[in-house]
């Protein structure tokens, strides 16, 4: 008994691309695969001769139809959800199906029932993607959120919705025509060139696929730059507490809420970013006093003045009630101190460096610039 060698390959889940589909399969058969059967992951084929194949893909329950087609000389290869398969060589001239009474009820209720379906995901996914686009890049501190490695692990996600809408859109447009088609009593275009479609699918996936390597590469590379920082050698830029505060020998701090590390990236030279809290306790009362530091040396004077804004925007974001007060001072471009209900606030930039601290404590505003001053001026 002869053996035929049987060929996988994926499935193609554009089902509603008829015309598509059944070219597909006809021009497989040419170079000698046949097809065998179909299932939701992949296509089976058969390889032995060459032979010029026509394929017919219906929609119609196989059980009301499959002698119909037999009779005109078609043959039942497979299904694959809703859709059956038929084939029949050329040489035998068998008549076309898809105009068959049963054909055309079942095609036109499928593609009413699936074009509302498309309309209402194709809607959807706009909005998605228009209000997730709207709410990552026309607020006011984006910018900041890129120099963090916020943005990159955003972006890939809009690659994604980007990818599902245009999809989603292009597929809507193919139904629309496809149900336009047979409303106006057209056959299926049985000539629809899938290589060309293929083609445009694979750049248009690999490109999008690139970009969001990319942009997980750019985010695996920070992570990887980071270091932590030791505070007891004034290496470094942070202001720690007991440069603000007199820390008691017996002072408890809380570990497992502090932050000190130190990276850099393709648009910033350095970026240290430190949060640190004690527990202070004497006869009289207990506080809690914490400073966050954000130290930023770009690459570009350029950047300066826009991560300053980003700053200002994303710390007046959180408290409305700000008061907030711009200092003139020869030792920066811009100062400007943030006075809320808890926290003391100073961002300032100078040149390449941009300094944010936020601070809670018993010093004063005068000490917290001071030491932003100190630190501009060493690094």
């Amino acid at each position: 008994m002869k053996k035929y060698k049987r060929v996988l390959k994926f499935q193609i889940k554009d089902y509603w691309k008829i015309g598509e589909h059944e070219n597909y399969f006809s021009d497989m058969a040419k170079k000698g695969f046949h097809l065998e059967k179909i299932n939701a992951l992949f296509m089976y084929f058969i390889k032995s001769k060459p032979q010029n194949m026509r394929y017919r893909i219906t929609l119609a329950p196989l059980n009301e139809i499959e002698k119909a087609y037999n009779d005109k000389g078609w043959r039942y290869v497979s299904s694959y959800g809703r859709f059956s398969i038929f084939s029949s060589p050329e040489e035998l001239h068998a008549p076309e199906m898809h105009h068959h009474q049963k054909n055309i009820y079942y095609i036109n209720k499928a593609l009413n029932k699936h074009c509302t379906f498309i309309s209402i995901l194709t809607a959807l996914t706009i909005l998605i993607t228009g209000l997730y686009t709207f709410f990552l890049f026309f607020k006011n501190y984006a910018f900041l959120e890129l120099l963090d490695g916020i943005l990159e692990n955003k972006i890939i996600v809009l690659i994604i919705l980007l990818i599902l809408t245009i999809s989603t859109i292009r597929y809507y447009i193919y139904i629309r025509d496809l149900k336009s088609t047979f409303n106006m009593g057209f056959p299926i275009n049985y000539g629809l060139n899938w290589k060309k479609r293929k083609a445009f699918s694979t750049v248009f996936f690999c490109s999008l696929s690139v970009l969001c390597i990319g942009f997980f590469g750019i985010s695996f590379a920070n992570q990887l730059s980071q270091e932590s920082v030791g505070l007891l050698e004034k290496k470094n830029p942070i202001i720690v507490l007991n440069d603000l505060d007199e820390i008691p020998r017996n002072t408890s701090y809380l570990p497992e809420k502090n932050i000190y590390f130190s990276d850099s990236s393709l648009l910033l030279a350095k970026r240290y970013i430190s949060v640190e809290k004690a527990l202070i306790q004497d006869a009289d009362n207990m506080y809690f006093p914490k400073i966050e530091n954000r130290f930023y040396k770009v690459r570009f004077k350029l950047m300066s003045s826009i991560l300053f804004n980003a700053l200002l925007k994303y710390s007046n974001m959180e408290d409305e009630s700000t008061y907030i007060a711009s200092i003139e001072d020869e030792n920066f471009d811009d100062l400007v101190i943030l006075n809320k209900q808890i926290y003391k606030e100073v961002i300032a930039y100078k040149d390449d460096i941009v300094i944010y601290v936020k601070y809670l404590g018993t010093g004063t505003v005068k000490d917290v610039i001071e030491e932003v001053k100190e630190n501009i001026e060493y690094y």
